[in-house]
């Protein structure tokens, strides 16, 4: 594929059209509403039809990620322990990667952060008592929240690099830089991406807005796409600061729960809620869960 250092929006368009759909399984999955109560019994189905699905649940039920006590042969058993919809977003992963596959130290970074800020992003909801989005759906749209960071680096790395020459200290200013630089940004190329692979509309409008803040205290849009835009903005920014301190492991809670404090909750979140402490507390078991993801799906 042909790269070029400066390309405008409508280039970056033309290659996104060529990128390979995610595989007609997951396109299956994803048409099925999550909340049916047949909807492990659609997967399941789907897995018994489907070699490559059905392998798929079975490694990941009896890997480390797992932590099965016996080695498990029956998919029902498998799918049961793994959960359908965290079938559907595991494959999802395991498609993405491999259609932009790791070369550089960047892009090895951007993975993780990705699968930090979909872990996070899941388990913030798991614990937030007021909110109501679906903790897979938060992954979901944690994982796809920079797509447009991945397609960069894949179709056009110079100019990504240019805007990184430029730094920039915090998460908000990140787009500022790229559109100053480039005339977009990787939140409008995420957007396009995300329609290409047919990502539900939630998904698309999350990539797509997740910089801007203001969306978080806006009453007149939905409540579950607010509540995204909230779980976005937090763990992008705990993402960065554990990058950027990567001796954070050896603080203690109390210096690591003050700077999550100082560093991360900005003033459009603050009164969402979100229970830091617990998540503080969780914090190291939850990057080591990131770093076992990373692994199940090859990087």
């Amino acid at each position: 594929m042909h790269k070029q250092a400066v390309a405008d929006l409508k280039y970056i368009h033309k290659h996104i059209e060529r990128l390979p759909l995610l595989p007609n399984v997951l396109f299956e999955l994803m048409t099925h509403d999550q909340n049916d109560e047949k909807y492990y019994e659609m997967v399941l189905g789907l897995a018994k039809a489907d070699p490559p699905l059905a392998s798929f649940i079975i490694s990941y039920a009896n890997s480390a990620s797992s932590s099965p006590n016996h080695a498990i042969t029956n998919l029902k058993t498998a799918l049961t322990r793994v959960g359908a919809l965290r079938v559907v977003n595991l494959l999802t992963a395991k498609s993405v990667a491999k259609v932009f596959v790791p070369k550089t130290d960047d892009s090895k970074q951007l993975w993780r952060h990705s699968i930090q800020v979909a872990t996070f992003s899941s388990f913030l909801c798991r614990t937030a008592p007021t909110f109501t989005v679906n903790p897979e759906t938060a992954y979901l749209a944690g994982l796809f929240h920079d797509l447009g960071r991945f397609v960069m680096m894949d179709i056009v790395p110079d100019a990504l690099e240019a805007t990184v020459a430029s730094s920039w200290a915090t998460p908000q200013e990140h787009p500022e830089v790229e559109t100053a630089t480039l005339g977009y940004n990787h939140c409008e190329v995420g957007y396009l991406a995300c329609r290409r692979w047919r990502m539900p509309e939630l998904i698309c409008n999350t990539t797509r807005h997740h910089h801007h803040y203001t969306v978080c205290n806006n009453a007149k849009l939905p409540k579950e796409f607010r509540e995204l835009i909230i779980l976005m903005t937090f763990t992008d920014h705990v993402s960065a600061l554990l990058a950027k301190h990567p001796d954070w492991e050896d603080w203690t809670n109390e210096k690591l729960y003050d700077y999550v404090q100082v560093n991360c909750l900005r003033p459009e979140i603050v009164s969402a809620s979100l229970p830091i402490k617990i998540f503080v507390d969780a914090l190291p078991a939850l990057y080591q869960k990131c770093q076992q993801l990373l692994e199940s799906i090859g990087q």
